[in-house]
């Protein structure tokens, strides 16, 4: 049996020998520490699978940089690092990777895991996205527009993204590709996000009246969290009161008119 390496065997191995340091071998390498990763991952190996991410940002990996940045986030396989993460992450979509900048925007958009929801700043991932083609992110910058969240409400940008994500192969529902149907949405939609701003107000003005009978409630943002809830139970355990840490007006008026 001839045993010699083939012309073009040999072409390949010159080659990646010539270009060992370059892009083109470090993508190739990104690839396999994936493909390794993702199998780990598969089996449930998330030790193994982390490694292989790992590997993958080291040759410049963009998604196995926003992968390990997920897994730094969640604990799996890993020190829980939410600050390691987001590093990770945003470091994929600076690379211009498109899931990367939705991952982010996905995230500042619901906020958690000690981040803070800021609409405008997941509107500009969403974009960058979206410039990158990608269908999901215009489907976000539709509703983005439709809501008012992030940008000014606005029913032409807020068309014209919707038929750009269903241009692009996302379901968009056919309701949001008519004035009347979108119209009927942002209607709806309006009504929905002022109830919440007067909820917002009322467990603002529960903070303050918390904080200045000694309970910590956290930032008085007017957003009902952990620490929230915790001092208006206090509260009414402290007064004789159903302990349910609801923020409610009843609250708000037990409050007022305590000592």
């Amino acid at each position: 049996m001839n045993t010699k390496p083939s012309v073009r065997l040999l072409w390949v191995i010159s080659f990646v020998s010539l270009t060992s340091g370059c892009a083109v071998v470090d993508h190739v390498k990104a690839d396999m520490a994936t493909l390794r990763a993702e199998e780990a991952y598969s089996q449930k190996q998330f030790e193994a699978a982390a490694q292989s991410y790992q590997e993958a940002d080291a040759a410049g990996g963009a998604y196995g940089q926003m992968m390990l940045g997920r897994m730094y986030v969640r604990g799996v396989g890993v020190r829980k690092d939410v600050v390691e993460g987001r590093r990770l992450i945003t470091k994929a979509a600076d690379a211009g990777y498109a899931p990367a900048h939705n991952m982010l925007g996905l995230w500042l958009w619901q906020g958690g895991d000690g981040v803070r929801a800021d609409r405008s700043k997941a509107v500009e991932h969403f974009r960058k996205s979206a410039e990158l083609k990608d269908e999901f992110a215009a489907f976000m910058m539709g509703v983005a527009y439709a809501r008012g969240q992030g940008v000014p409400a606005n029913a032409e940008e807020a068309m014209r993204w919707f038929q750009e994500a269903e241009k692009r192969g996302f379901d968009v529902d056919r309701r949001l590709l008519t004035e009347e149907g979108l119209a009927g949405y942002m209607r709806r939609f309006a009504g929905a996000a002022a109830r919440n701003d007067s909820q917002r107000v009322l467990v603002r003005q529960i903070q303050e009246a918390l904080q200045q009978r000694g309970y910590d409630p956290g930032p008085v943002d007017g957003l009902y969290g952990a620490k929230t809830r915790k001092a208006i139970e206090d509260f009414q355990r402290a007064s004789g009161k159903t302990v349910d840490g609801k923020a409610d007006r009843s609250v708000l008026d037990a409050l007022k008119t305590s000592r």
